[in-house]
């Protein structure tokens, strides 16, 4: 939080002219509050919607690489660190969505939710050999 005060603090009275911002920067703990009452998963599916529509294509076309991974040293002593499916643009390794892994499942079904989330017309999308299931691609 301090880090998003520290930026506000140092990009000066034209950028936040720009942005719509008054000019008086908020204070840390009133940065922090905003930032605690957003609801994590609508933020997350307006973010990522955000960059959708953002990517660079490829040779004219859009395309999307989906990937999970562990994110080690995430979790208390004990606990399992969380597992989450990302989807890249390839152009520009931009996070675009990213969900879960359940900890009964696999990535198949976290997979699916995410796409689910996206508008996937004329899209390629990209994924390692564990999707390469008849009921990956159903929808």
């Amino acid at each position: 939080m301090a880090a998003i005060w520290e930026f506000a603090q140092d990009v000066g009275a034209d950028l936040l002219a720009q942005l719509g911002m008054p000019a008086a920067i908020p204070s840390e703990p009133t940065i922090r509050r905003l930032i605690e009452a957003i609801d994590p998963a609508v933020f997350s599916m307006l973010l990522g919607a955000w960059m959708r529509i953002r990517w660079d294509r490829i040779d004219g076309q859009q395309v999307i690489a989906v990937d999970g991974k562990t994110v080690r040293r995430a979790c208390a002593a004990g606990q399992r660190a969380p597992h989450l499916v990302s989807a890249l643009s390839h152009g520009t390794g931009l996070v675009l969505g990213q969900v879960k892994v359940d900890s009964k499942t696999n990535e198949i079904p976290a997979t699916r939710d995410l796409l689910g989330m996206m508008d996937l017309a004329d899209v390629v999308v990209t994924a390692d050999a564990l999707h390469t299931q008849r009921d990956v691609d159903a929808d």
